[in-house]
């Protein structure tokens, strides 16, 4: 007697979650209603709702996606169900992964509306692999259509980012025009002449603080009242900051067609185009700096360049490995005019703010050579207490409290020196 070929059952789902991936903000109310339909004839006993508003497809770093997955690792819902497969994801690779590995893995029942997937009656098939891959062809069709037209409006003269360089702001009246802002452009001003005038960015920028002149985001936020994001930092400037305006070919009255390049339309890695083969735009607002006085301050940013590169033009062993254990800021070379080369690490921000900020907290190659871990065994054995070394112990002598003072703090693959070492 033959066999009955009977249609599989779905499962009674007790825990069911919605998922949604909105392009525009604020509108997760009409989406939720979308699956009203499908939700009040259903035995289901608890809902959770995941909206991720405004997020790009392109990826899955999203804060509701990856609490949902949260969830599903916990074991607290066993079905997913969206609107389609471009909800879930628009890039095809991972959303595979996802539909044809990751949740059947985990037993997840998967529901697409619109798609009419429901993976308790069927399995993930090749119809489905294909909408992925049509997906992933419309972000890409995207990016390169929103790539060309930000291209285009530069190209005619036009500064397209949100948040104009500091010493300027966007014309209220001339769309994606920049008018310069005195008091800020003074400013720039002075930072060029500083540094024509043989100041380095870390000079310059401690002469800024000292004259408690603000910094550009805080000045955007505080004085221009802007809705610019700043809500770290300390509100100071930085060599960073300096140098990054010096190196701005805005400030000549140019527009830069391209500042970055992407490997990818998936990747968020951006390579930056060296300042020599920008496509520039001229003339397309006022000029804060001459275009001499732009390219004679190049020339000595060239010769002025400090590299991070030992002599056999390889990385220093020690290179953002250290930190200050009081500010917690990397530890940068120290230069010695009398010894003409770099003798040891020395707190990043004293280095560039100077004594008001951060002590002077130091410590030389040879000391770092004697406290690398590959050579020294720690000290857990006679110590309670972790990150202690041999040679602390051969230094410093038996005393525990006076080890533990000056011995350096482990802090996953680096080191925090809490105290001047000689």
């Amino acid at each position: 007697m033959g066999r009955k070929n009977k249609r599989k059952k779905p499962n009674i789902t007790k825990y069911l979650c919605i998922y949604g991936r909105l392009a525009k903000k604020n509108n997760s109310v009409a989406y939720c209603k979308l699956h009203k339909c499908y939700l009040e004839p259903k035995d289901i006993a608890e809902k959770k709702v995941y909206v991720d508003d405004g997020a790009s497809g392109s990826n899955f770093e999203r804060t509701e996606f990856r609490r949902m997955l949260a969830d599903i690792e916990l074991g607290v819902i066993n079905m997913v169900i969206f609107k389609d497969v471009s909800r879930l994801g628009r890039e095809h690779i991972d959303t595979n992964y996802y539909l044809g590995k990751y949740f059947p893995e985990k037993q997840i029942r998967i529901v697409s509306i619109l798609d009419n997937y429901d993976s308790a009656v069927g399995t993930y098939d090749e119809m489905l692999e294909i909408k992925t891959l049509l997906n992933d062809m419309y972000l890409r069709d995207t990016s390169r259509k929103i790539k060309t037209t930000i291209q285009t409006k530069r190209s005619m003269g036009e500064y397209t980012p949100k948040q104009p360089p500091f010493g300027y702001v966007k014309s209220k009246t001339i769309h994606n025009h920049l008018e310069i802002d005195p008091y800020a452009a003074e400013v720039v001003r002075r930072i060029y002449r500083m540094y024509q005038n043989g100041f380095g960015c870390t000079v310059i920028c401690r002469t800024l603080n000292e004259d408690e002149i603000p910094c550009p985001a805080k000045y955007k936020k505080e004085v221009l009242k802007t809705n610019y994001v700043w809500d770290s930092g300390k509100g100071l400037w930085t060599s960073s900051t300096v140098s990054g305006i010096l190196k701005n070919p805005v400030y000549t009255g140019a527009v830069v067609i391209r500042k970055h390049e992407r490997p990818s339309y998936k990747l968020k890695y951006k390579k930056t185009i060296p300042l020599e083969e920008m496509e520039l735009v001229p003339d397309a607002h006022e000029a804060i700096i001459s275009k001499e006085e732009f390219d004679r301050v190049q020339q000595i940013r060239k010769g002025r360049r400090v590299s991070y590169f030992d002599k056999n033009n390889e990385p220093h062993k020690y290179v953002g490995l250290l930190f200050c254990g009081k500010c917690k800021t990397a530890m940068r070379k120290r230069y010695l005019a009398s010894h003409k080369d770099y003798d040891g690490y020395m707190c990043g921000f004293h280095q560039k703010q100077g004594q008001n900020y951060c002590e002077l907290n130091h410590i030389t190659f040879e000391k770092l050579d004697e406290l690398d871990t590959s050579e020294v065994e720690p000290m857990s054995h006679i110590f309670e207490d972790e990150n202690v070394f041999r040679e602390d112990v051969v230094t410093n002598g038996d005393n525990k409290e006076a080890t533990l003072a000056n011995a350096p703090l482990r802090k996953e693959d680096s080191f925090e020196v809490p105290k001047t070492i000689g």
